[in-house]
């Protein structure tokens, strides 16, 4: 059975994130979108830490910039868009962006 999923709330230590659109600048300055999956990403949504456990609270606020490992997490549909569910501790580091 097929959902139309629009929203997704994480649950516990989950972290809903989108991945960034894989990329690449050729040598020539011309850039390439490749079929890699990549492995930073856009967090969309934060679970609340698991009930009672002190210490399980994401780090990671909406709209952070993420380095993840390229092959963790479930991947889910949401308005026709690819996001992955993962757990907070799976998220290496916060990247800032220099704009």
């Amino acid at each position: 059975m097929l959902y139309n999923i629009t929203n997704v709330r994480p649950l516990h230590d989950f972290v809903l994130v989108k991945r960034c659109e894989p990329i690449e600048r050729t040598p020539g300055g011309v850039f390439v979108v490749t079929n890699e999956e990549q492995n930073h990403a856009v967090v969309v949504a934060v679970g609340p830490g698991r009930d009672g456990v002190a210490g399980t609270e994401p780090k990671v606020r909406p709209g952070d910039l993420v380095l993840l490992a390229r092959f963790i997490g479930m991947k889910i549909q949401i308005n026709g868009e690819e996001h992955t569910l993962v757990k907070w501790y799976d998220i290496q580091a916060v990247l800032e962006r220099g704009d």
